[in-house]
């Protein structure tokens, strides 16, 4: 899930080398910002951003309108990197209820994983309801998938799906600040029970191995 080079209306559309230089520099700041969530959150102001990045606040309004539009493009661009890899680690294993839930499982790890990424998720300023379930259209296209295929029952879909985004993105949020891996994952194994799961799937896809070590990115 990156984020293509972005250009403001009325400004030309960059091209060759200099499309490459946009690019780098973008990546290179929404890194920055991502270093930026971490440490001073979301609600941090520009003076800040720029002080604690060391760059300047015409470099940032120049690919980007707002402070706000930085910082959650910041988080999309670090939450899709980390996704993009997670995806590649745990799917194709011929079993489409551990292709949905094991990338869930996964970021209960995110401390290991990804140690920025987990101190955005951990910043109290972080919003998720407003910044985390933007974010949640793939293992919701995972689970309807389940459903038309007969996995789970096909009842209450959207009331389902809407009970267990909430507790899943708590249960996140709890995972990076106070809770032991076992209590997370064991978390993990109660909420899925929402989405109309058995015990039997739930209890398999909870004792597969993940590839932790391979998705370390920071």
């Amino acid at each position: 899930m990156r984020l293509m080079p972005t250009k403001k209306p009325g400004q030309a559309a960059p091209k060759g080398r200099q499309a490459a230089f946009v690019a780098r520099q973008q990546e290179d700041l929404l890194a920055l910002g991502a270093r930026v969530l971490a440490e001073l959150g979301m609600n941090a102001q520009i003076d800040e951003i720029v002080k604690f990045a060391k760059v300047s606040k015409t470099t940032i309004y120049r690919y980007f309108d707002t402070r706000e539009e930085f910082l959650l493009k910041s988080f999309s661009h670090a939450f899709g990197a980390w996704q993009d890899e997670a995806l590649s680690l745990t799917s194709g294993k011929g079993d489409l209820i551990a292709d949905f839930v094991l990338p869930l499982r996964l970021l209960l790890h995110v401390k290991v994983t990804d140690p920025i990424l987990a101190k955005i998720l951990s910043h109290p300023d972080f919003n998720e309801r407003k910044v985390f379930l933007p974010l949640s259209s793939a293992p919701v296209e995972s689970y309807r998938t389940l459903v038309k295929a007969g996995f789970v029952e096909n009842d209450q879909i959207e009331s389902r799906i809407s009970l267990f985004a909430a507790a899943y993105v708590q249960l996140v949020s709890n995972s990076v600040t106070h809770l032991t891996l076992v209590e997370s994952e064991q978390g993990l194994s109660l909420i899925l029970q929402i989405l109309g799961f058995s015990k039997a799937q739930i209890s398999k896809v909870m004792k597969m191995q993940l590839s932790v070590d391979a998705i370390q990115l920071q």
